[in-house]
């Protein structure tokens, strides 16, 4: 089984709910077991909202593929750009994007932990792209 889904978005989060939903319902729809849904589900929420709240882009990618065995996640954004090794330890003091200082840093490593595979890739002059790999069930 093949299963493409492919959704621009502008970096506005009032965009995820939707994003979420429409990635849920598809999933269930192809019969992936109810864990791995949520499993997915966090792990697009964390790529979709890094890309809305970092990138200044304007606008991102989102790819969702389902294949026999795996969920293969790709945000991309024409944005500043990071290097994965750049980006500060979780839980340290940093700038939110309402310019108040707050604790963060944590959704990289929530997506390194839960995703299979994850690999960031730091387009050259600008942009990223990352792609999380969840090897899946079916009900």
């Amino acid at each position: 089984m093949r299963f493409h889904l492919s959704v621009e978005l502008p970096d506005d989060l009032a965009c995820l709910p939707r994003l979420r939903r429409t990635v849920r319902e598809s999933l269930m729809l192809c019969q992936v077991c109810a864990e791995d849904i949520d499993t997915i589900e966090l792990l697009l929420g964390e790529l979709a909202t890094n890309a809305a709240c970092h990138a200044n882009a304007g606008h991102y990618l989102v790819n969702m593929e389902i294949t026999d065995n795996s969920v293969i996640l790709t945000v991309t954004d024409n944005g500043i750009g990071f290097q994965r090794d750049d980006v500060l330890p979780p839980v340290t003091l940093r700038s939110g994007v309402d310019g108040v200082d707050r604790i963060g840093g944590m959704g990289l490593p929530l997506v390194e932990m839960l995703a299979d595979e994850v690999v960031f890739t730091s387009m050259k002059p600008q942009g990223t792209s990352v792609q999380a790999v969840k090897y899946i069930n079916f009900r």
